[in-house]
């Protein structure tokens, strides 16, 4: 590490120690020993964990727990969902049996503020107005580990991350916390795996299969003059482990396979070029995680490994311009995530303790796209393209907590992270010519951050709490160089133990990675070229900066044994938004920009959970908001107003019933489309219609180790008008072991 390198991590620190005596300060009072605490409201005392292997149901747990479940993701350690100092939705293993809904996208679309929509085949997710169509603006951590690919940043939503093994699963929306680093961005979704508490050995499965079945298939068939064949889903998910007395084994496995229509098209009235089949929607996940946990006087060891391979086609929206399904068998597109890790976790005193990791982690990106656009190729014949790309990636981090009493509470830490390429090549064939591309970029990125967080309660009414923190990372990649602070600060008033007021402000960073700064030095060429010919008219590579969420949240909270009230004002402004455009109009490439005008979104949302002691369990939001572009126009295709209901209900016999009815929202700006008359209409938010999709859960227990399920999803087949990629209606069955 070269001397001025060393010379601006100690700036920093100094810089971060300043900060932090700063807000220490109004709070020295407060930080007295002998001050006498506050004691914890009732829903806050711990109770003993159930034993490995009983059932957790509604039974089990009183509805205060079941309302106020214990969370972590807005400030590292635990925190009523209530008095967290940030906007968070947690779902429970049994939420997540319960509705069957076993991947992060399915949760979101239950979850306030969270939707998600289509990308290439692909869900993304979009919170509250921002979406980024590979998930690189929202941090996925499993046990605490992040575990986005390392190029791009995406974030694993579908089956290729099954949540059978999940204990709890989190979903912050906002940057509420300034732990987390560059990724965290529009959200954090923080899962939690189950933990063993006695000693054994237990083993649970799940198999599921179904099929589609839905009448948008027929409109398909009209459309094209053919016959589809059917879409198979077939899905395993298990989970085994062990315990002793100083260990923790765990291994959790998934395959998910959905088999697309592969007949091949007639070429008189399929894409031009065709003679490949549509490959509309097809999967092939692959899921491993391995976990060993030694207890030691030196704390807890874990040693971990985590294997994700998704590979599937582009779906009917690739190529779609002139109205046709151009996607072929040729369109397809593979991630692969290779991690191990390590986890050191003690406790040096009965007051502080230490947490730490190291990671490895390997991305792999490859897939072939091809239409006859004439984007590559001439028009009228068939483009292909290619990519095959290979990004590394360690990572190091350490974070220490000090409980100074039972009023105040410290977090600092340390993260370390370097990721470079070792391969990555294009190639482009049109007609029967090849040409390869070898743009070898191994320029290494290196992130720096430091962060520390405060937690204070003063005795005002029923407490107040104030939380407040700082990140600064420092980013270096090839002659771009970067160093932002990330404040956040929440207030949470308690007035009386049910009812809770929350103001907070929080800052986030999307810093520029290998993708963006990598993309724009591979095209550096199109540039010299541009420059040799003009020498009147030069033009430079753009000097990238960090894109900067700013969030200004109110809340108003209210829970009680059987009822927990929500609601939310939310307003975001993001800075210097990068965009991946063509600026020169003879130059024909693409790059990386920061725009000069700020993005904004505000609105609201609400959530509302329901006990009733006659063992039912409803759950309700609504959401709305306005998100305008960098011109100040509405943007397309994201979601003004969307509400959700569910209702589980379990019967002494072992059934459980659950139902879903998710309303589709209106979409904002006019758009022209094709109907398959070939005849065109404008449509806009007043002429949209909207649809409830409803989803159905029916799980038997037969006896204590086995249960079935029927699955039914969009029950009523419903299909909002002229909108790409309506979810088809399929009906799933599943059987479930444990052991």
């Amino acid at each position: 590490m070269s001397y001025s390198h060393m010379k601006s991590i100690l700036l920093s620190s100094i810089r971060l120690a300043f900060i932090c005596a700063f807000i220490l300060l109004p709070f020295h009072n407060v930080m007295a020993e002998d001050q006498k605490a506050p004691e914890k409201p009732a829903q806050e005392q711990k109770e003993e964990p159930k034993a490995e292997g009983s059932e957790s149901s509604m039974e089990d747990l009183s509805l205060g727990d079941l309302l106020n479940m214990e969370i972590t993701v807005t400030s590292d350690q635990p925190d009523r969902v209530s008095d967290a100092p940030g906007t968070v939705t947690g779902y429970t293993k049994d939420n997540i049996e319960d509705f069957g809904y076993f991947t992060i996208g399915d949760l979101a679309e239950l979850t306030p503020g969270y939707s998600t929509i289509w990308a290439i085949a692909d869900r993304a997710l979009e919170t509250r107005g921002g979406v980024a169509t590979l998930n690189e603006k929202h941090l996925i951590r499993v046990d605490g580990i992040p575990i986005n690919n390392v190029r791009s940043g995406t974030g694993y939503i579908q089956e290729g991350l099954p949540l059978l093994f999940v204990e709890n699963i989190e979903f912050l929306r906002g940057p509420a916390s300034a732990l987390y680093g560059i990724g965290a961005f529009n959200g954090v979704v923080n899962i939690i795996p189950r933990e063993r508490t006695e000693n054994g050995v237990s083993v649970d499965s799940r198999f599921t299969f179904g099929t589609d079945v839905s009448k948008h298939l027929e409109e398909w068939d009209y459309i094209h003059n053919r016959d589809w064949d059917p879409v198979f889903h077939k899905q395993v998910m298990a989970n085994a482990g062990a315990k002793g007395d100083n260990y923790v084994f765990d291994a959790n496995v998934g395959y998910y396979d959905r088999k697309a229509d592969m007949v091949p098209w007639d070429t008189s009235t399929g894409p031009r070029g065709g003679g490949s089949g549509p490959n509309m929607n097809s999967y092939r996940d692959i899921f491993s995680r391995v976990s060993q946990k030694m207890m030691s006087a030196a704390g807890d060891f874990t040693l971990g490994f985590l294997y994700i391979n998704q590979h599937t086609g582009y779906g009917l929206g690739w190529a779609n311009w002139d109205n046709k399904f151009n996607t072929t068998k040729a369109n397809w597109h593979e991630w692969r995530t290779v991690m191990p890790y390590l986890k050191h976790d003690v406790a040096l005193s009965d007051k502080a303790s230490l947490n730490s990791y190291v990671k490895y982690h390997n991305g792999h990106e490859r897939g072939t796209q091809t239409n006859s656009l004439g984007w590559w190729a001439d028009p009228g014949t068939l483009g292909v393209f290619g990519y095959n790309i290979c990004t590394h990636n360690w990572e190091a981090y350490t974070k220490l907590t000090v409980d100074v009493n039972k009023y105040f509470n410290i977090i600092g830490g340390f993260n370390y992270d370097i990721r470079w390429n070792s391969r990555q090549e294009t190639w482009t064939r049109q007609s029967n010519t090849t040409e390869l591309f070898e743009r070898f970029y191994n320029k290494k990125s290196h992130t720096i951050s430091q962060f520390a967080q405060i937690r204070a309660v003063a005795p005002v009414l029923a407490d107040l709490i104030f939380t407040g923190g700082i990140r600064l990372d420092e980013g270096i990649l090839s002659e771009n160089k970067y160093f932002q602070p990330s404040p956040r600060a929440a207030l949470v008033q308690r007035f009386t133990k049910n009812f809770i007021a929350k103001v907070m402000y929080g800052t986030a960073l999307k810093a520029p990675g290998i993708q963006e700064l990598g993309h724009n030095d591979e095209k550096l060429h199109h540039i010299t070229t541009w420059n040799n010919a003009n020498p009147n008219n030069q033009v430079s590579l753009p000097d990238l900066e960090p894109e900067v969420l700013h969030t200004l949240e109110a809340n108003l909270t209210f829970v009680n044994n059987f009822m927990y009230l929500s609601g939310t004002y939310f307003n975001n402004t993001i800075q210097k938004q990068m965009e991946r455009i063509t600026p020169w109009d003879s130059i024909n490439s693409d790059f990386w920009f920061n725009a000069d005008d700020d993005a904004k979104a505000q609105g609201g949302e609400f959530e509302g959970r329901f006990a009733l002691p006659i063992d039912m369990y409803i759950l309700a939001s609504f959401a709305m908001s306005q998100t305008e572009d960098l011109d100040g126009d509405p943007v397309r295709f994201l979601p003004r107003i969307k509400w959700n209901l569910g209702i589980t209900q379990k019967f002494d016999f072992g059934l459980t019933l659950s139902a879903i009815a998710r309303m589709t929202p209106l979409y904002s700006e006019d758009t022209t489309v094709t109907k398959p008359d070939n005849s065109t209409k404008t449509i806009g938010k007043d002429s949209t219609s909207s649809n409830v999709y409803f989803d159905l859960n029916i799980a038997q227990k037969l006896n204590d180790r086995f249960s079935l399920e029927l699955k039914v999803n969009n029950l009523f087949d419903k299909q909002v008008p002229y909108v790409e990629l309506n979810p088809l209606r399929s009906i799933l069955f599943s059987i479930r072991s444990k052991f």
